[in-house]
């Protein structure tokens, strides 16, 4: 699976291609919202606590405006 620098790139459909060839299956780009679920469940999966009294902060990268 990609996440936000395949989204961002400007070679991302070309990174796409290559992952796949390489690990001979189709690679994956995810979109932000299931990018984001993922590094939740990730980041609270061994906690003991319910998801509501849970905060994650995902800083992410700066993006150049344009």
């Amino acid at each position: 699976m990609a996440t936000s620098a395949v989204r961002d790139a400007d070679n991302g459909d070309e990174f796409l291609r290559a992952a796949s060839r390489v690990i001979g299956v189709p690679a994956e780009l995810l979109d932000g919202e299931a990018e984001g679920a993922l590094a939740f469940a990730g980041a609270t999966a061994s906690l003991e606590v319910p998801g509501s009294d849970v905060a994650i902060i995902d800083i992410g990268a700066a993006r150049p405006s344009s």
